[in-house]
């Protein structure tokens, strides 16, 4: 992780912590991002007098949809009877992202309500570390919603 006001470009240092007490040690996260439907927006008078094909119009629709987030993890310090229960369970959790900025003292966050959809967790053999994967649906009930690095 880099150290206060050191800047990073990298993701090394990111953290994803359920508010139940589950802190996992993210090895590489996915999918933050969101979505909105298409709304087709065409009447019967559109392709009137048109020289040439006429395309189809849409406009926005009313509801952003939060991308489900994937979460690659090492099962170290990570409880599997506290993980399992929490899967389907609505909880808030607090998305880390690490210091960019030089002279930064927090990354990014996000925050919001939402829950583990899924999980997995890898093959145990010897010499192969223990990971996992888990998918986190928000529930758009609360977020979710990122603040800025804190730089002061």
């Amino acid at each position: 992780m880099a150290a206060a006001g050191t800047a990073s470009s990298t993701g090394n240092g990111a953290t994803f912590v359920i508010t139940s007490g589950v802190a996992l040690t993210v090895t590489q996260l996915s999918g933050q991002g969101a979505s909105i439907e298409s709304v087709e927006n065409n009447t019967l008078a559109d392709v009137t007098g048109q020289p040439t094909l006429p395309f189809s119009k849409s406009l926005p629709g009313d509801l952003v949809t939060a991308n489900d987030l994937t979460i690659d993890f090492t099962l170290r310090n990570v409880d599997l009877s506290v993980f399992e229960a929490q899967t389907g369970v609505v909880r808030a959790c607090i998305l880390t992202y690490p210091i960019v900025e030089t002279g930064g003292t927090q990354g990014q966050q996000t925050t919001g309500t939402g829950w583990i959809s899924d999980y997995e967790i890898s093959t145990v053999e010897n010499n192969q570390r223990i990971d996992g994967t888990a998918t986190w649906h928000w529930d758009g009930v609360t977020g979710p919603v990122s603040t800025d690095e804190v730089v002061p």
